[in-house]
Order: C-alpha cells, then structure tokens, then sequence
C-alpha cells in the first residue's frame, strides 16, 4: 500500500511490507447491519477488476467457518458463527485473487458490537500481494 501525500513542497510516500508481502489495502468499517452482505469492488491498477462479497450466517451451536466460492469475477466469502464481540478471523494469510501473476493473500476480522440480537458488525479486512515473481 502505497500512501502519498503533499504537504506543501514535501511529498510522503509510504510502502508497508511484511516478510514476503506488500500490503495492497487495509480498511476497518462499521455496517449498517449485523447481518446483511458488504461487497468490495476491487479495481487493479493494471486493469483487472472484481468483487468481494462476504456474507454472515449465524447457526445456533454451530461452528465457526469460513467458505469461500467464485463465480466469474466474483469471490464469495461466507463467515459462519463469526459473532464474537472481541472478533473472529483468519490467524493465517487466505487465498484472495491472483493479480498480474502474483497472489493477493487477506486477513479478514469481524466483530459485533452492542448485543448479538441488535448489534452492528465490525469489519476489519487486510489484502497483501506476495512479493515473489
């Protein structure tokens, strides 16, 4: 993630890596709704566009998973059970998209706030490139 700013006649430019990656975006966000679906529209500096819609399922004493699916441009992201108020995630780098050759890895997050029946949903999602040609 490259971040440039001018401050009168200085430009800033920042790049974060870690091991091997680069980080592409990171953003944290409340949702309007515990429940309902978000998509990320994605569109690459090299031409490349699609999406990410990560949806949430709650199943009473069920487990936590996470299920991911793709049609065409689309990458699909079902969190189960992930309702802890001090969150659920991924503890390792998942399987994003493949950009210009190189794999885009994420960290994904959630968390509700306030009540589980009538919270908001936290989400926290970090998209890495591997450095390696």
């Amino acid at each position: 993630m490259n971040i440039s700013e001018s401050h009168g006649d200085t430009i800033q430019n920042i790049r974060i890596e870690s091991g091997n990656h680069a980080l592409v975006y990171s953003n944290s966000f409340l949702l309007p709704t515990k429940d309902e679906p978000v998509t990320i529209n994605i569109d690459t500096k090299h031409g490349f566009s699609f999406s990410m819609i990560v949806d949430f399922e709650t199943i009473p004493n069920g487990e936590q998973e996470l299920i991911r699916s793709v049609e065409g441009n689309m990458v699909r992201y079902k969190l189960v059970n992930f309702n802890d108020s001090l969150g659920t995630g991924t503890v390792e780098l998942i399987y994003l998209a493949t950009v210009k050759s190189r794999d885009w890895k994420m960290h994904i997050w959630s968390s509700v706030l306030g009540s589980e029946e009538s919270g908001i949903r936290k989400l926290d999602i970090s998209i890495w490139e591997d450095m390696h040609e």
